[in-house]
């Protein structure tokens, strides 16, 4: 799977705020403001409350519903998850989940490393990817038949931060509150 992170980050940046030298925010938790989820990120509340504002398109190229996202920039970072449904799959034969994971596998010019993860005692799947300079993860986790939460963190690989720790801490962190 092409990490579609990479090419969001610098459009997600020039959007929110200039880059800078900031003191690093603690992990807070917030809620999408749908309350299907929560999320822990390294940003005050004032951030998340601005890059909230931003539209459904700015994204890792799926749009999300700003009531159904929590975004992050920190530090030339982002850290974005939204829920996303798909109606059709509730009365379907099998879950989004599944023809979602079985088209990543399927796609022959996939890069990173894709790996089956629990997330909040649900199916997950990520995939890694290092490019240029740049780790990111991208996948999703089931919430239900028609449902999965999408999560995407990444940045510029940095001396001073442990990226790998950072976007495990992140993805680890989903609270699903949606039955």
């Amino acid at each position: 799977m092409r990490v579609a992170l990479f090419s969001c980050l610098a459009a997600v940046a020039a959007l929110a705020s200039p880059a800078g030298a900031q003191e690093a925010a603690p992990w807070t938790r917030f809620s999408a403001p749908s309350a299907l989820f929560s999320v822990e990120v390294p940003c005050a509340a004032e951030e998340v409350a601005r890059v909230a504002q931003l539209p459904a398109d700015v994204g890792v190229g799926t749009p999300f519903d700003p009531a159904n996202r929590v975004m992050c920039l920190a530090d030339d970072w982002l850290y974005m998850a939204g829920a996303l449904t798909e109606p059709a799959a509730k009365t379907g034969e099998r879950p989004v989940f599944d023809t979602i994971r079985e088209a990543v596998l399927a796609n022959k010019t996939a890069a990173g490393v894709q790996r089956d993860v629990t997330i909040d005692g649900r199916r997950a799947f990520i995939n890694r990817e290092l490019k240029d300079g740049m780790l990111a993860d991208a996948g999703f986790v089931e919430v239900d038949k028609a449902a999965i939460i999408l999560i995407s963190s990444g940045g510029k690989v940095r001396q001073d931060v442990d990226a790998a720790a950072a976007l495990e801490r992140f993805a680890q962190s989903l609270r699903i509150t949606a039955p």
